[in-house]
């Protein structure tokens, strides 16, 4: 049977039709890890999240020729990369329309004066401080895909995990997915994670990142980390939205994705 994304086999890049997060909506890649629709998930109104509208992604440089069939058979129009100007340098990920970089690292204030990575919480308060610092890069985004989300949109950076994670976040709640199903969709990045990391040990390349160089839990996407930078949100801002809202981003771009987005 084919799912809402028309994908047949699971491991041919399947996403199933469940509503709950599932690694079943992930796209099946050779040299990627965390491509997945953002379809299926619910809103506290009743409306869905439309199916192959709506994808986040690590970054494209170990694609092979049948990973670039697949992914060009998804119809990808409009590319977000938030990958800083030497991370893009590697390769694209394939479309049929542009691909925008607004890159949420370059500029930005560095993160060597915070404390120390002692649990989850901490990591989500530093994605606090990224999204602070970054924000009008964020609205950016967000208004790039509201822009050509009458085709189908994907979002990405290095890992998939820490600024697509943010983002993806920020879209969700605008959306009115709830914060437990945010928290879910983040912890999927987790085992990606694991598996790019595990191929760049068994497979160099000159353009990987020095992964053993990073703290544990920097290479890590625990529910906690989300659910703290939602909370600390919340009592900052009343959401994380709130935040993207605050720095410029109007109604009408947040209409425009409910009516794309929502079924």
């Amino acid at each position: 049977m084919k799912s809402p994304n028309g994908l047949d086999g699971r491991h041919d890049g399947r996403v199933t039709d469940t509503l709950t997060p599932s690694s079943d909506r992930f796209v099946s890649l050779d040299g990627a890890f965390n491509l997945r629709d953002l379809g299926g998930y619910r809103t506290a109104t009743g409306a869905t999240v439309r199916w192959r509208r709506l994808f986040r992604a690590d970054g494209p440089e170990r694609l092979t020729d049948r990973d670039r069939a697949v992914v060009a058979g998804l119809g990808i129009a409009t590319v977000v990369d938030l990958r800083t100007s030497e991370e893009s340098s590697v390769g694209d990920w394939p479309s049929i329309g542009t691909v925008h970089r607004h890159s949420v690292f370059d500029l930005m204030p560095d993160i060597e004066g915070l404390p120390p990575l002692q649990d989850a919480a901490d990591m989500g308060r530093r994605y606090l401080f990224r999204l602070e610092a970054g924000a009008a890069r964020f609205v950016d985004a967000i208004e790039t895909i509201a822009d050509g989300i009458d085709q189908p949109a994907l979002f990405h950076c290095a890992a998939g995990k820490d600024r697509t994670g943010i983002l993806a976040a920020l879209i969700l709640d605008l959306l009115g997915v709830d914060e437990e199903t945010i928290v879910s969709d983040y912890a999927l990045s987790h085992a990606p994670m694991q598996r790019r990391i595990a191929t760049a040990k068994a497979d160099p390349r000159p353009d990987d990142h020095d992964y053993d160089a990073f703290p544990t839990l920097a290479k890590s996407a625990h529910a906690e980390t989300m659910r703290a930078l939602l909370d600390a949100c919340a009592e900052r801002y009343g959401s994380i939205s709130a935040i993207v809202i605050d720095r410029g981003l109007t109604a009408e771009t947040t209409d425009r994705l409910r009516d794309a987005l929502l079924a």
